[in-house]
């Protein structure tokens, strides 16, 4: 069913997993599926979890014909995979590999998206559900655990201890990765994709969040996952 191996990424909404799979899809090694194929709802029946995978993931790669085989590995995003992530290591084995992507809880809740920019996207309670199941996997060797600020940050080291955990022979070209993206717009995004930048992190000192973050620091739950992933608090 499978020709080559997978690379599966979830995160909270508003983590910036979208930004991820763009810069992945430059990589000539990568063939990145180019829409969310919520193609791994979770689900404690393996039956069930099959069908979800024949139904909606084997039509995008499909999608790729025979030039799939040119590639050295594919990826799919979207980030509730964060909740399938011990299936989805089930269903495909030891070849797959997993890429969680984790952000500051206050930048994530009072990030707006653009379906509804009126309002905020996620709330305290689904960053902590989130971030929670997807820690579970933290030590797991096929599992990947990345924060947002260090990829926009530290682009180049990033993406090389990302390169080693694919076991990819070639790394990316960071300076010309734009061009070469397969995925230059997404439903996530006000406008097409952008260049690398750390523009985005600490928004949520803004004033006029002040209630939010207000609430959001006094969510137990919260600031012991802000802890434990080191952001200051």
């Amino acid at each position: 069913m499978f020709s080559i191996p997978g690379l599966i990424i979830g995160g909270s909404p508003r983590s910036g997993t979208s930004l991820l799979i763009s810069i992945l899809s430059s990589h000539p090694g990568i063939y990145c599926i180019p829409e969310e194929a919520w193609a791994f709802y979770p689900t404690d029946h393996n039956d069930e979890f099959e069908a979800f995978v024949k139904r909606y993931l084997v039509p995008r790669l499909n999608e790729a014909g025979s030039s799939l085989s040119d590639y050295t590995i594919w990826c799919e995003k979207t980030p509730r995979n964060v909740l399938a992530f011990q299936n989805i290591i089930n269903f495909f084995g030891p070849e797959v590999r997993l890429i969680h992507l984790v952000r500051d809880g206050r930048d994530v809740i009072t990030s707006r998206h653009p379906h509804d920019p009126s309002r905020y996207w996620v709330s305290e309670a689904e960053w902590v559900w989130y971030v929670t199941e997807g820690l579970k996997f933290r030590a797991h060797p096929q599992v990947f655990t990345l924060k947002y600020e260090q990829l926009v940050s530290q682009p180049t080291s990033t993406m090389s201890e990302i390169q080693e955990f694919l076991g990819l022979k070639e790394g990316f070209e960071l300076s010309t990765w734009l061009e070469h993206s397969t995925i230059q717009e997404h439903s996530a995004w006000y406008d097409g994709v952008r260049q690398i930048h750390a523009g985005s992190i600490g928004k949520w000192r803004d004033p006029v969040h002040a209630t939010t973050i207000k609430k959001f620091n006094q969510n137990e739950h919260a600031r012991l996952l802000m802890e434990s992933l080191e952001y200051e608090i």
